[in-house]
């Protein structure tokens, strides 16, 4: 209730004032803002953008449109570091990758990429993962009596997880599908959901040196024992341009003539003897491994000559599986082995960068500069 003549005293607010060293701090701080302006070009938003053909709206475009562009990494052991040459090559041609799968060692490589899209992060931990597989110290560290393989594989399990962690692959920032060979239903798997790490390293299970993965009951070994590049699977995905890289090795195929017997004991002795014929004749291993690529051989036929696909052989053949101190070679290596065979198809017009957005592909590939990166990096 009001009184009239009562003045009621009003509280005057004071605003408390900044000591005089933090209104300076301020003031420096807004110089150095103005000052960094000037340098900067324009006023447009300086968080990484995808390029426009590269974004997820346009991969979802040519994922309706039937033009979707995927790319399959084969394996090959330390070869495999090439395939980060192509993907490089590849963006530098302004080709978006709208799908990645892979076998083996590619099916790491391709699931560090598809992971977050960006070259820069997945190089790093492929570098960091070739660094530990260099290791002879660790690989002894994990030997173990050979019933089952030759080591535990707790040490290529632990790398294989410090690269995904508790990824999964239904997560990933680009589709991704990797394979492997169930020896229990004597089949091949497709797995595009679970833990990323569990699936890779399955498919880089190479019997003898590492102990088959378990998965409900079933026992997965490296997928390229069946298809060492999954072409037909990427194909039935969609993918109506795929890019097929293959780092497998070259088998000697020179006629072996060594009688209907052979005793081991005699290529014990001569195998140092230069005059003999001894080291012509195959080892046990060499047998297995033969043996176990016969139906991907056959596969790897079919890839070649199939129609959407653009066969890139890596001319990485003189590497051996366990070369992982090569990574800087092997990388570059690929990246010009891909540079020349990408300016190749382009000369016949194969190239899908010369339908895709109206972009060029000559004038992309001549563009240099630093490739979008994802704000989580």
């Amino acid at each position: 209730m009001e009184l009239p003549g009562l003045v009621v005293p009003t509280p005057r607010t004071v605003i408390p004032k900044d000591p005089d060293a933090v209104t300076a701090l301020k003031n420096l701080k807004e110089k150095v803002q103005i000052e960094i302006q000037k340098y900067r070009r324009g006023t447009a938003d300086i968080r990484p953008q995808r390029l426009p053909h590269i974004n997820d709206f346009s991969r979802l475009a040519r994922r309706i449109c039937g033009t979707s562009i995927g790319i399959v990494l084969g394996g090959g052991g330390a070869r495999g570091i090439a395939h980060l040459g192509l993907i490089r090559a590849l963006e530098e041609y302004g080709i978006p990758i709208d799908h990645v799968a892979g076998t083996s060692i590619g099916a790491f490589v391709g699931g560090l990429y598809a992971r977050e899209g960006d070259l820069i992060s997945s190089t790093g931990r492929a570098k960091q993962f070739s660094g530990r597989m260099g290791n002879i110290w660790r690989i002894l560290s994990d030997v173990t009596y050979p019933i089952v393989a030759y080591t535990t594989g707790h040490e290529f399990n632990r790398s294989l997880y410090k690269a995904f962690y508790d990824l999964h692959i239904e997560d990933m920032w680009l589709p991704y599908f990797c394979n492997t060979t169930n020896i229990m239903t004597s089949r091949m798997e497709i797995h595009e959901t679970g833990y990323a790490w569990r699936f890779i390293r399955a498919s880089m299970t190479l019997v003898g040196l590492l102990p088959p993965l378990c998965d409900h009951g079933s026992l997965l070994v490296d997928g390229g024992y069946i298809d060492n590049l999954p072409v037909a699977a990427m194909s039935s995905m969609g993918a109506s341009t795929i890019f097929a890289s293959d780092v497998g090795s070259i088998d000697d195929n020179s006629p072996r003539i060594f009688g209907d017997t052979v005793s081991g004991w005699w290529l014990l002795v001569n195998r140092w003897n230069p005059f003999s014929n001894a080291r012509h004749v195959p080892a046990i291993t060499e047998i297995q491994s033969r043996l176990a690529y016969v139906s991907s051989v056959n596969t790897l036929e079919q890839v070649k000559v199939a129609k959407n696909c653009l066969y890139i052989q890596m001319p990485v053949q003189e590497y051996g599986t366990l070369q992982f101190n090569k990574f800087e070679e092997l990388r570059k290596k690929g990246y010009h082995a891909a540079m020349d065979i990408l300016e190749k198809f382009e000369e016949e017009g194969r190239l899908p960068s010369n339908f895709i957005d109206g972009k060029d592909g000559h004038t992309a590939g001549k563009k240099k500069g630093r490739s979008a990166r994802r704000n989580s990096i």
